[in-house]
């Protein structure tokens, strides 16, 4: 009986994880171009948050606060790039 709580514990430390990230909404900026980018920026719940530079290749990660459904901005060098939907919960970009 005592293995199955261990199996138990073991087995919610494992999807702790996900299970606090599928409850938020997250940003995943990737770099596909050949060059560094230098000042991007993202736009969510009506606050601007800097990234900075990011290499070609690379990409940021990034948590949205919770503020319902919103809009949200990818700006680079302070020029509108992308504008799209996001909710509040459960969305991935």
């Amino acid at each position: 009986m005592r293995w199955l709580l261990y199996t138990g514990v073991l087995l919610v430390l494992l999807l702790l994880p996900n299970l606090i990230w599928l409850q938020t909404s997250t940003l995943r900026i990737q770099n596909t171009a050949a060059w560094t980018t230098y000042s991007l920026e993202f736009e969510a719940c009506g606050e601007r948050h800097a990234i900075g530079g990011l290499a070609s290749g690379r990409s940021a990660f990034r948590f949205l606060d919770s503020c319902g459904d919103d809009t949200l901005t990818i700006f680079h060098e302070g020029t509108v790039q992308c504008q799209l939907y996001v909710e509040g919960e459960f969305y991935h970009i």
